[in-house]
């Protein structure tokens, strides 16, 4: 798959394995060769999302999915299929996205980005159909993950 996608491998892994500032570098570094790697920004954005460090984290999502939008182009508005390996970083982009604005409060425009999710993918392997529920039935992200 090439250079860059083993380096954000590696980032995944290292944050996997709790080694966050090592894994931030991994991001950084694919990020520094294609400033448009969805993925590496999605691994920042996750980075500072489980720090608490909301505002950064929505920085790094809505670039993610302002080059989610921008690369699916027309398939934004067909299917974009999670077995396609490639696709991934994208729904992840939206994910966070989605994640970061219910905790920030936002459940309504959180509901808008997972909705969007389902109509891309709804097969859900990522089980957005969950967050769905819980935001249609007023839930607070706290009390979900609680």
């Amino acid at each position: 798959m090439g250079k860059l996608w083993d380096i954000l491998y590696d980032g995944w892994e290292l944050l996997k394995e709790g080694y966050e500032i090592e894994a931030r570098r991994k991001f950084k570094e694919v990020l520094k060769y294609d400033s448009k790697y969805v993925d590496a920004l999605n691994g920042l954005g996750n980075i500072a999302f489980d720090r608490g460090r909301l505002k950064e984290a929505e920085k790094y999502y809505r670039a993610a999915y302002r080059l989610t939008v921008e690369k699916l182009g027309d398939e934004f508005s067909k299917q974009v299929r999670w077995s396609i390996i490639s696709n991934r970083q994208y729904l992840r982009a939206m994910h966070g996205l989605g994640l970061v604005l219910w905790r920030k409060g936002k459940p309504r425009e959180a509901l808008v980005i997972f909705e969007k999710i389902l109509e891309l993918n709804p097969d859900d392997q990522q089980g957005i159909r969950f967050l769905v529920s819980a935001i249609e039935k007023g839930q607070k992200w706290k009390d979900f993950v609680d």
